[in-house]
Parts: C-alpha cells; sequence; structure tokens
C-alpha cells in the first residue's frame, strides 16, 4: 500500500460557473428627417429666379445632408433655404406693388396729357 498514490476528493457539483449570457435590448426612437423646403424653394425660383434659385441650391444640400444622416447640418441648411426663398417672395411681391404703383402713376399722367 506504500505505492498507492493519493487522489483528492471530486466535489459533488462543479466549483467554477460560467458567466450566463446577458442579452441588453435598446430600443431607439428615430427623430423623422426635417423639411429640407424644396418645393418651396422651387416655388420661389418661379417667382424670383435670382433669389429663388440659391434657395433651391440649398434645400438640395439639406436633402444631401438627410440622405447621409446629418439631420443637424440639414436643419441648418433647410432654414438657409427657407430664408432665401422667403426673401424671394417678399422681393417678388415688393416689386409686383412698385411695378402696380408706377404702371398707375404712368396711366395717370398719360390720361393727363389727352385732357
Amino acid at each position: 500500500m506504500a505505492d498507492e498514490k493519493k487522489v483528492a476528493p471530486v466535489p459533488a457539483y462543479p466549483q467554477t460557473y460560467a458567466a450566463q449570457p446577458v442579452v441588453i435590448q435598446q430600443y431607439v426612437v428615430a427623430a423623422p428627417p426635417p423639411a429640407t423646403n424644396v418645393l418651396l424653394s422651387w416655388l420661389a425660383c418661379a417667382f424670383c429666379f435670382p433669389l429663388g434659385i440659391v434657395a433651391v441650391l440649398k434645400a438640395n444640400e439639406a436633402d444631401r445632408c438627410v440622405q447621409r444622416g446629418d439631420y443637424q447640418k440639414a436643419r441648418q441648411k433647410a432654414q438657409v433655404a427657407r430664408w432665401w426663398a422667403t426673401a424671394a417672395f417678399i422681393t417678388f411681391f415688393t416689386l409686383m406693388v412698385l411695378g402696380g404703383v408706377a404702371f398707375g402713376v404712368f396711366f395717370y399722367f398719360v390720361s393727363q396729357i389727352g385732357d
């Protein structure tokens, strides 16, 4: 019996535990993309071409930013496009009023010549 080796006792259950997989679910609420004011810009281009074309270009830049996923830059570009479109509308209506006044004054004086 002197040649027998002593064997360590085997525990009844494993001493180490495998880590359980942890599942983490995160819900991301995607904000809707900002309005790029493309339609407004094209209408402005129809009314006042020089200022409207700048609005169209800025709206297209905003649209490209939305496609890229850069919503912050898209909002900035869309705001600039809206500003240019508004400037085009104000310019158009101001020129129409001034043209109407000039037209009225012209025909008033033309009608006075015949009398």
